[in-house]
């Protein structure tokens, strides 16, 4: 059922003199500059700062941004130095929880295979629904792959676990880079060569037709040389050798670029829920630090404009230091109305310097086909909104009750290992004061006269305050519900644990890890939604991959998705929610699940069945083994071809049985399906599972009964 589209309508895609200008420079089409009007940027300042006040309001009333610095000091290890102790030291708890939680959500997000799971909607996976969701999946595998995902993950992961919330940005890039080369072409006449015979092509005459090598490469490499370089081609054309210095931009970048930026710097109304409320806020705003050379650097790319007014005075001077200068610049993405007559707002990207109130850019928004290009992730989902509880705050309490009985801890070991006399020996005085005195020197002074600080102090209860701290420790790990042994250490309540309970808790902490994976996945979800709409709406013909070994066709390692296969209407979910957390455990459980199922006739006699067994073993193992699986199994495709030629075989055996026993009987050969079919399947099932050798034994003396 194709599904109907009401009030569609067409618009005849127009482009100002402008927009011709840029799409001639190479810089990217779909960035519509926007101009404005002095009034214009005016109003646009002021209508932005004024809802950034509004926003710097809501924070300021909860006091977001001190404790967004508070828990970045706790997960740092910063603390506050009290001259009154001894001893100024922090036990990273929350450091070693949010780390973990940090390297969960990485491998269960990006270590995957593949990962996204993509699956088709009602009424579209009926037909070619299930190849074009494949052709997503391996897409998007490659894409992550190979863009720099991890590193921005990492921060945004960070973010969220400490602070609650992380934000990423996803917006299509397009750089291309000044390059120099050398070339040299030199005529050098050639046969021309068939390309499907290989062999020289004559001529009505009978005679090889002859070609300029030299001249053939140079107009391959530059096809509007006939017009832009007439001379070349012509010295080409008469024999002579050209070379010269080719200047070119060369495209280096071509895809979408993840970005993250720090909570602090990204300004939305608190009340916005989540991604969906994103796509409809009236104001993102982004605060971006450039250096004055960065900042002329764009304008010569034409995406900046009016950069000097920001270092010029009203004389239009400028100060020594100029080109050493950083700016701040607010980047909002908001909905304007340009003429006080609009009906409706205009979604726009502007970019202005808040001091000097000096707009330096403007674009229409640019992606049609993506509503919002910031992400915001998180870990937990506890109330309506924007902003959520990290684990940080989680640990705050434990983390500086913990650093008290550290630092009591020390101090009272300090104090009780320092020998402190009682006297009033000058000499023994000095030999103290001034440090001279060492273990197994002699004190100068009557021993009638000198006493000792330690005879009159209490032991320090060291059995309590570890058996505290063990008790502060059990708790951490309830509150993040990120066990302990985590890091590999043994249980730091019962160090004689069994390897049962250890395991145990583990998998305890894995179930909460999960959860954290979880709902950092659902924003991880929209990042394939983006990632395919976004190069839909770059992409004229589709883009090329590289697809999972399994899905290669033919000697070809790559595929193209077209722009339809990109907006085709799929699901998309991180596979993260499979992820195993315990590799050990998880290699042992699927080793178990082979050797109890391998032999069962249902999976014996199915050679897919074995094939996808032995490849999930090997891949899961290792990442050495991983790589290099296709040596020791042969890949899907081969594997096809080999139970292709099975039933071949097992049709020419049948075929040669039944023509004899004709001519032993002298009736006309009949072929019977019903009995070929069962032939195919016990040759396809050798393939993984041999004949057990008794029942070979039987069959061959059967055989020789019958001959």
């Amino acid at each position: 059922m194709i599904e109907e589209k009401k009030d569609v309508k067409f618009e005849k895609d127009t482009k100002s003199a402008a927009d011709k200008r840029i799409e001639e420079q190479g810089l990217p089409v779909y960035m519509e500059k926007l101009e404005l009007s002095d009034a214009q940027k005016s109003q646009i300042i002021e209508e932005c700062l004024k809802e950034i006040d509004e926003i710097k309001k809501e924070r300021e009333a909860d006091q977001l941004e001190d404790k967004w610095e508070a828990l970045d000091n706790q997960y740092d290890g910063k603390i506050s130095d009290d001259d009154l102790k001894q001893f100024n030291l922090n036990r990273n708890v929350t450091k070693v929880k949010i780390d973990a939680v940090v390297l969960g959500i990485k491998e269960a997000l990006l270590d995957s295979d593949p990962i996204f799971a993509v699956t088709p909607r009602p009424n579209f996976g009926k037909t070619t629904g299930m190849e074009v969701c494949n052709k997503q999946q391996d897409f998007l595998d490659y894409k992550v792959d190979n863009l720099p995902f991890e590193p921005e993950i990492d921060l945004v992961a960070q973010s969220a676990a400490v602070k609650g919330l992380g934000w990423l940005e996803l917006y299509y890039d397009i750089k291309r880079e000044p390059r120099k080369r050398d070339e040299e072409y030199e005529p050098e006449m050639i046969p021309v060569i068939d390309k499907i015979t290989q062999r020289p092509v004559l001529g009505p005459d009978q005679k090889t037709l002859l070609e300029n090598k030299g001249l053939r490469d140079f107009l391959n490499n530059w096809p509007n040389a006939v017009k832009d370089y007439p001379g070349y081609v012509k010295q080409l054309s008469e024999g002579k050798k050209i070379s010269f210095v080719a200047t070119s931009k060369e495209k280096v970048y071509d895809d979408p670029r993840p970005k993250y930026h720090d909570i602090k710097d990204v300004y939305a109304r608190a009340k916005t829920d989540g991604y969906e409320g994103l796509k409809t806020t009236r104001l993102i705003a982004v605060k971006e630090n450039f250096t004055y050379w960065e900042l002329k650097k764009e304008e010569a790319d034409s995406k900046f404009y009016d950069i000097n007014k920001l270092v010029e005075d009203k004389d239009g001077k400028k100060p020594e230091n100029y080109l050493n200068k950083d700016f701040d610049i607010w980047k909002c993405t908001y909905y304007f109305k340009l003429n006080k007559n609009d009906k409706e707002e205009t979604k726009v990207i502007v970019w202005f310097e808040e001091n000097k109130k000096v707009v330096i850019g403007s674009i229409l928004y640019p992606y049609y086909a993506v509503a919002c290009c910031y992400i915001p992730f998180t870990i937990k989902r506890k109330k309506k909104g924007l902003y959520q509880p990290g684990i940080a705050e989680d640990l705050t309490d434990s983390n500086l009750a913990e650093n008290a009985i550290l630092n009591l801890t020390l101090e009272g070991a300090w104090i009780q290992n320092t020998i402190t006399p009682i006297t009033k020996d000058s000499a023994v005085h000095a030999q103290f004061l001034e440090k001279r005195f060492i273990h197994g020197l002699p004190i100068e002074g009557d021993a009638k006269n000198i006493d000792f600080l330690q005879k009159y102090m209490q032991p320090i209860n060291y059995a309590g305050l570890l058996q505290l701290m063990q008790y502060m420790i059990l708790g951490d790990d309830q509150v993040s519900r990120v066990s302990s042994l985590m890091s590999g250490a043994e249980s730091p309540i019962d160090p004689t644990a069994p390897a049962r309970k250890t395991l145990e808790l583990l998998r305890q902490s894995g179930r909460g890890v999960l959860d954290y994976v979880k709902i950092f996945s659902r924003s991880f979800n929209e990042v394939g939604y983006t990632l395919l709409n976004l190069y839909y709406q770059m992409s004229k013909q589709g883009r090329e991959y590289s697809p999972r070994p399994e899905n290669v066709v033919g000697d070809n390692p790559f595929s193209l998705l077209t722009r339809n296969d990109m907006i085709a209407r799929t699901n998309i979910q991180s596979r993260s929610f499979m992820f195993e957390q315990d590799k050990v455990n998880e290699k042992t459980l699927d080793l178990a699940l082979y050797q109890t199922i391998r032999q069962e006739p249902l999976v014996a006699k199915n050679p897919e069945a074995v094939y996808t067994l032995l490849k999930n073993l090997v891949d899961s193992w290792s990442l050495k083994w991983k790589n290099i699986s296709d040596k020791v199994i042969p890949t899907l495709s081969d594997f096809k071809k080999m139970e292709l030629q099975t039933a071949l075989q097992a049709v020419s055996m049948y075929v040669q049985g039944v023509v004899e026993n004709s001519k032993v009987t002298g009736v006309a050969p009949e072929f019977d399906l019903n009995q070929l079919m069962p032939i195919i399947a016990d040759l396809q099932a050798q393939l993984v599972t041999p004949p057990d050798p008794n029942v070979v034994k039987e069959q061959e003396r059967r055989a020789k009964q019958q001959a």
